[in-house]
C-alpha cells in the first residue's frame, strides 16, 4: 500500500513538472508572476502588455467614443468586422498590417488618439496592434480590453456592412 501510495506521489510530481515546462516553453504560456486582472484581460508577466499604452475598460470607452478627435481601430478580420462593428472604427486587421498601415497613415497623422480593440478580453490582437502602430510612430493609444465582446454586453451602437 506504501509502495502504490508513492508511485502515484512520483507520478503527480512528474506530472506537475512536466506541465510547468510545457507552459515555460510555450509563447502562449501563463505567467506565474504577474499582472492579473479579469476585467483588463491579458496577463503578461513583469507589467504592462504594452509599454506606454493606456488600457481602458468599459467605463472609459464611452468618454473615447464620444469625443470626435479619436480614432477606433478594429484590429480583428474583414468578415469580423463586417459582421459587426464600432460605428465608426478603422478596420485595420492584424493579419494584414503591413500592407494597409500606409492607407491609415495617409488618413491619420501619428498624434492621432487612438482607441484599438479586438474580439474581447482573450484576443491579442488589440495589444499587438498598438505595439506595431507605436513602432509606426504613433504616440497615444489606448487599449480597450473588453472588446467587441464588452461593447455588446454594455448595448452600445453596432455598425454592420451588409453589402460584402
Amino acid at each position: 500500500m506504501a509502495r502504490a501510495f508513492a508511485e502515484m506521489i512520483i507520478l503527480v510530481a512528474i506530472g506537475i513538472i512536466m506541465g510547468f515546462t510545457i507552459n515555460v516553453f510555450n509563447p502562449d504560456g501563463i505567467p506565474l508572476i504577474g499582472q492579473w486582472n479579469p476585467g483588463r484581460g491579458l496577463v503578461h508577466a513583469g507589467g504592462s502588455c504594452v509599454e506606454d499604452s493606456d488600457m481602458i475598460d468599459d467605463w472609459d470607452v464611452q468618454s473615447f467614443f464620444n469625443r470626435s478627435d479619436v480614432v477606433f481601430v478594429d484590429a480583428r478580420s474583414r468578415s469580423e468586422y463586417r459582421a459587426g462593428h464600432i460605428p465608426g472604427a478603422f478596420n485595420l486587421p492584424i493579419g494584414e498590417v503591413d500592407i494597409l498601415v500606409f492607407d491609415f497613415m495617409e488618413m491619420y497623422p501619428q498624434d492621432t488618439d487612438l482607441v484599438i480593440y479586438c474580439s474581447g478580453p482573450e484576443c491579442h490582437d488589440a495589444p499587438d496592434m498598438a505595439r506595431i502602430l507605436k513602432e509606426y510612430g504613433y504616440e497615444t493609444i489606448h487599449v480597450y480590453w473588453s472588446g467587441m465582446l464588452g461593447w455588446k454586453k454594455a448595448n452600445r451602437p453596432i455598425d454592420v456592412l451588409e453589402d460584402y
